[in-house]
């Protein structure tokens, strides 16, 4: 049944992808010009952490009667070390690599990292807007991704109306996706010990997958010649495998010592998470010119059956300074609560429960994001732009089921984020 939905998504995929350029080339207005944007981006964290430099383009056509055809594509690459969910001891620690070929040293008094953190990533979409009827607008499109272990394809349409002489636009939209693991060295069972250089026996050659299905709804409202409100609400379902095959646990006795694991190791557990996951979550955005400058204001919240809520707050304050320089300052607040089955670690005294993850990323911690952006027009309306920000998280975790234990190991993160971007048309 897997390989049949494979190939029925391909087939949409195909189909679409000959109409839209059947269409693409058929169409003959030299009136419509095509619009670029292409982007640079450098994501880097503290510490020798995660390195991400990301390239990406859009290419949009715009025909007769408001048809579009738009398509992106973005190539990361990122290097760098990654938490592991284990705990930071006073001890040396030894880990087995995902491969089962070698073996890392963690020194006392440090974060464990899996210093093999490699990855490229290629991801790309195709989408068609028109119009139709009085006053209905659809879109239709695909969006794929390929990893070293990870595969993406899904698809996803819209449809809008507007109303109250184009005062007022609803819309509705959706996405199905469907993804594949296919992780180095097998996929890890769930709650399994990690084990020594060579050994997989606790790992399968299994391709798992994941489906996700979200649904949008929302309002647009003009207020008035200064002021754009908009209301969202989604949904999504996430079923399958969920679990991050490269996260585990460490074990500790009630004392906060860490135990004897296999193969010469200390007791270290993979994770696993529910196979499935349900978001509800809504949005708010207003939009006011004041102050000679626009005001963008946004606040989402957040709410799923893993127990995580989630509060963002956005604000972007677009000042121009003449007609060809702007300056864009931004700061967005981001605080959660921790999914019901997060622990820093799992306790040797107790048994082991049925669903556990040491992801910092299901944790309780609050993150701000502060940075500007400064834009140039040229004329014919090209534009050049930069953003740098600098990004902050930190949170609250404290050892599971040890004696005494008040230590924070929420491993904080501090990264800065530069962007390059380029708009033109041909």
């Amino acid at each position: 049944m897997q390989l049949n939905k494979k190939k029925s998504i391909a087939a949409v995929i195909a189909t679409a992808t000959a109409s839209l350029m059947s269409q693409a080339i058929a169409a003959d207005n030299n009136d419509k010009r095509w619009e670029i944007d292409t982007s640079v981006l450098y994501y880097g964290e503290q510490d020798d952490r995660i390195e991400d430099v990301s390239f990406a383009t859009r290419i949009a056509r715009e025909f007769e009667d408001g048809r579009q055809l738009t398509f992106g594509l973005t190539v990361d690459s990122l290097t760098g070390a990654t938490p592991t969910g284990a705990v930071e001891l006073n001890q040396p620690q030894t880990f087995t690599r995902p491969s089962a070929r070698g073996q890392y040293v963690t020194a006392p008094g440090t974060l464990p990292l899996d210093d093999s953190f490699k990855d490229s990533r290629t991801a790309g979409y195709v989408s068609w807007s028109q119009p139709f009827g009085d006053n209905w607008a659809y879109s239709a499109g695909f969006s794929f991704s390929t990893e070293y272990d990870y595969q993406h394809l899904g698809v996803n349409g819209s449809v809008s109306r507007e109303l109250n002489n184009n005062n007022t636009t609803l819309s509705a939209g959706f996405a199905y996706a469907q993804d594949e693991w296919d992780p180095e060295g097998g996929v890890p069972n769930p709650l399994s010990e990690l084990a020594g250089v060579g050994n997989q026996s606790n790992k399968s050659n299994a391709n798992p997958e994941k489906t996700v299905v979200d649904l949008l709804f929302g309002v647009t409202q003009v207020i008035n010649e200064r002021m754009i409100a908009q209301l969202n609400y989604s949904y999504s379902k996430s079923d399958d495998y969920l679990n991050d095959p490269y996260k585990f646990l460490t074990v500790l006795d009630t004392s906060g010592q860490p135990v004897s694991g296999p193969g010469g190791l200390f007791s270290y557990r993979f994770e696993n998470r529910p196979d499935e996951r349900t978001k509800h979550s809504l949005f708010a955005k207003l939009k006011t010119f004041i102050g000679g400058g626009a005001l963008d204001t946004s606040y989402r919240y957040l709410t799923d059956d893993w127990g995580i809520n989630s509060h963002t707050l956005d604000f972007r304050y677009r000042f121009n300074l003449n007609e060809q320089n702007y300056v864009e300052p931004h700061i967005r607040y981001y605080v959660q609560g921790q999914a019901d089955f997060y622990m820093p670690n799992l306790s040797a005294s107790l048994p082991i429960p049925v669903e556990a993850s040491a992801d910092y990323r299901l944790g309780d911690f609050n993150a701000t994001t502060i940075g500007v952006k400064f834009g140039h027009k040229f004329d014919g309306g090209s534009e050049i732009s930069a953003r740098i920000e600098w990004y902050q998280q930190d949170g609250e975790a404290k050892l599971h089921s040890v004696s005494g234990s008040n230590a924070d190991v929420f491993p904080d993160l501090d990264a800065v984020i530069f962007q390059l971007s380029y708009r033109f048309r041909i």
